[in-house]
């Protein structure tokens, strides 16, 4: 194979897999923006707040929390660049969403690959969320005993 084949190769490939990104990453953001403008958002995380106020976060954390848990980092991640270029998490918020999101980000599809292969469901699923909920609450009550210790500033 020669170099030109090689490089033509590459670059469809690559503009292939940006147009799957964006055909993914696109509508959730304008969906996002849908849920904000229309005040939507504000009631799906009413219904959530159990979570928020576990976590001690503002309610409108829910959504950049559900799709970075569901679908994965790249998802949750850019809702949350948006969510602190709007002002509506600050850093420490921020850095709770992004602890809690890459400590059980995916976990469907990782879920699932593990269980076509043999594992069970409950204790891939069930092992990795207890962790998760104790361990950023464990992390959030060391930091305020401990004020220059705060990992989430």
């Amino acid at each position: 194979m020669d170099i030109i084949s090689i490089i033509q190769e590459a670059g469809l490939t690559s503009l292939n897999i940006i147009w799957k990104m964006a055909y993914i990453i696109l509508p959730m953001m304008v969906i996002f923006e849908i849920l904000f403008t229309t005040g939507l958002l504000d009631k799906i995380a009413e219904k959530m707040k159990f979570i928020t106020n576990w976590y001690e976060l503002p309610k409108k954390a829910i959504f950049p929390l559900v799709p970075g848990v569901l679908i994965g980092l790249a998802i949750g991640s850019g809702i949350l660049l948006n969510y602190k270029s709007k002002n509506i998490v600050n850093k420490r918020q921020m850095s709770i969403v992004t602890s809690i999101v890459s400590m059980f980000h995916a976990i469907i599809e990782d879920t699932l690959i593990f269980v076509v292969i043999g594992a069970s469901f409950f204790w891939i699923f069930g092992v990795r969320l207890l962790i998760v909920i104790f361990l950023i609450k464990a992390l959030l009550l060391i930091a305020k005993g401990i004020p220059k210790l705060d990992f989430f500033r």
